[in-house]
């Protein structure tokens, strides 16, 4: 019997297989509209506020979202990431670490839908409530980009603890 919990992933005598989805939170944002001038990433500058917390320490955190973006032809290209924050890890506007972020709108002169998804590993390992936003910077200096199209079109992001 033993062996057939380990396989499941069993904790505090709750099964949970691995991939198994533990909870989803859905959120929609307001009417928030962010300028975006900066090439780096900021921690201030950002829409949303998505929170869970996990079950299980061992959990993974999907993050999946829609958003409307815009960059002028200055800017040339906005790039789109997760911020993440919570009482046991360092504040980060950045959090795939990926220079380009986890998603890119290039300049066109139309506002665009852009879907974007991160697997938050949580290398924090524990239950505290995790705070998620949804931040970018410019490719060029000079440039000028949005997330966010306000009440009209807000943002859409699901969360998704995921059993590790």
């Amino acid at each position: 019997m033993s062996g057939l919990i380990g396989q499941l992933g069993a904790r505090s005598g709750v099964l949970s297989p691995t991939g198994h989805v533990v909870q989803t939170k859905r959120y929609t944002t307001t009417s928030e509209q962010i300028s975006i001038t900066s090439t780096s990433y900021d921690t201030t500058k950002t829409i949303g506020s998505f929170a869970i917390t996990p079950k299980f320490a061992s959990s993974n955190i999907l993050l999946m979202a829609s958003v409307i973006s815009y960059s002028n032809a200055i800017g040339y290209y906005i790039f789109i990431d997760f911020y993440k924050n919570a009482n046991d890890v360092t504040e980060t506007a950045n959090l795939s670490g990926y220079n380009h972020g986890v998603c890119v709108n290039h300049y066109g002169g139309v506002w665009q839908s852009k879907f974007m998804m991160f697997l938050d590993e949580c290398s924090e390992n524990s239950t505290s409530e995790k705070t998620y936003k949804i931040t970018a910077k410019m490719n060029t200096s000079g440039g000028t980009g949005y997330i966010g199209w306000g009440a009209n079109s807000p943002a859409y992001v699901v969360i998704q603890e995921i059993s590790a």
